[in-house]
């Protein structure tokens, strides 16, 4: 009876073996060289607009008439890949990121389909990009962050806004500046605001840093927690196991 079961686990995973190497060898390599094709274009996009600021205004507009919904205070890379691919979660921001990554990190002519395989996959470039430390992330990221961050429409209070307000026309983003004055009781008092980009763009580096160090303190704290716990389980067994062997002898 066992030599049978053994036959049959042993048949079934050697064919299962054999059907992922098919798997690995046609319909997944091909879905990934698609991908990789379809990334690689997003990328040579990338390198032509982030050379010049006319021509991402121009996608701008050219995302507005698709009618493609994304927050325009995001990064260059995440907007490309939103009007390509459209909202697909966290895969958006992980092609975004491998558009980034590899616009920075690649050699001469290097290809992004050729930078990807040598890293491994989209998945590998997105984990070891993650693992970054805080003294690496650049202000772009920093933005990307707190435009993700306030995607939700999240708001600590609303207010009008006044003509006067909006005096930037080369500012392509939905945010503003307001200056709030604290008057000493806990409460704000909105004085006055800015779409300035260059203001726009330092709050949004600034938030994004805080929002990412607020993160970064969580995850340390959870993971400490979650230490501390298997810490505790950990001696809870070892003394029921040494009461047991008291008990028993």
């Amino acid at each position: 009876m066992k030599n049978d079961i053994k036959i049959e686990l042993y048949n079934t995973l050697n064919t299962l073996v054999a059907q992922r190497e098919l798997w690995e060898n046609g319909t997944y390599k091909q879905a990934n060289s698609e991908l990789y094709a379809i990334l690689e274009q997003c990328g040579e996009i990338y390198t032509a607009l982030k050379a010049d600021k006319k021509t991402a205004r121009i996608f701008n507009a050219v995302a507005a008439e698709l009618g493609i919904s994304f927050n325009k205070g995001t990064s260059l890379a995440l907007k490309i890949v939103r009007v390509v691919f459209g909202a697909q979660s966290n895969r958006e921001f992980a092609y975004a990121r491998v558009i980034k990554v590899w616009f920075v990190e690649r050699t001469d002519g290097q290809t992004l389909t050729n930078y990807v395989i040598e890293q491994g996959g989209v998945e590998n470039v997105r984990r070891n990009a993650s693992k970054q430390t805080t003294d690496t992330l650049s202000a772009d990221d920093y933005r990307e962050i707190a435009a993700e961050a306030f995607e939700g429409g999240h708001a600590l209070a609303t207010f009008s806004v006044e003509d006067y307000m909006l005096s930037d026309d080369e500012n392509d983003t939905d945010y503003m500046v307001a200056l709030v004055r604290c008057d000493g009781k806990g409460d704000g008092v909105v004085l006055g605001g800015s779409n300035k980009r260059m203001l726009v763009n330092t709050a949004l580096a600034v938030l994004g840093k805080d929002i990412n160090d607020l993160q970064k303190a969580t995850n340390s704290t959870g993971a400490q927690n979650s230490k501390r716990t298997e810490a505790v389980n950990n001696i809870t067994q070892f003394v029921a196991k040494r009461q047991q062997k008291k008990a028993a002898a």
